[in-house]
């Protein structure tokens, strides 16, 4: 099986979760340890190790995520992201989604974020180090990075520091390759 293919493999049931994830990752933790189930855990565990070993990698996310509306009902929105990361101070992240169109980049000692919808960039000086430097994004100028969860030198840490329970849901059929999904409910 080819390194993308096995990444692929891991990584797309993740996509569906991490917004819900990320959206409350600000939130304070709770008190116990979040119940993932065995195969749920031992799935999201081998998919972060192999991650975070990886000197260099890259992939193609498709992103759907749901978004609660004033009045209570539910959007489904929908990107798709192309990442490249070279530990450890090398990100390029490009999405192109309902709601935002940017580019990412970290060189090391800069990051550059442009914004397609208005044709605007910024660069800024940040820490070289990839988490960093997404963490300072984000306690500074309020930036997610999209699927940064996958990025971080644990993903491991990063998915399931925000998780109240998690579990296996099955194998299953995207772009002609089986995946496992996991489902994690976030705090």
């Amino acid at each position: 099986m080819s390194e993308i293919s096995w990444i692929r493999r891991r990584i797309c049931f993740v996509i569906a979760c991490l917004l819900a994830t990320a959206l409350t990752a600000a939130a304070e933790p709770a008190a116990s340890a979040p119940d993932i189930g065995e195969q749920a855990d031992r799935i999201l565990r081998e998919m972060s190790e192999h991650l975070q070993t990886a000197g260099e990698f890259a992939f193609h996310a498709e992103v759907t995520y749901d978004s609660l509306t004033p009045t209570g009902g539910m959007i489904q929105y929908g990107g798709r992201a192309d990442v490249s990361v070279r530990r450890p101070d090398r990100l390029h992240v490009e999405y192109v989604g309902d709601e935002r169109q940017n580019r990412f980049v970290l060189d090391g000692r800069t990051v550059t974020v442009y914004d397609a919808a208005v044709n605007v960039y910024a660069v800024t000086e940040v820490p070289a180090d990839i988490d960093a430097a997404i963490d300072r994004m984000v306690e500074q100028y309020g930036f997610s990075v999209p699927i940064a969860d996958l990025v971080y030198a644990d993903p491991y840490s990063t998915l399931t520091g925000s998780v109240d329970q998690g579990s296996f849901v099955g194998r299953h059929a995207v772009d002609g390759e089986t995946i496992y999904m996991v489902v994690v409910d976030p705090r």
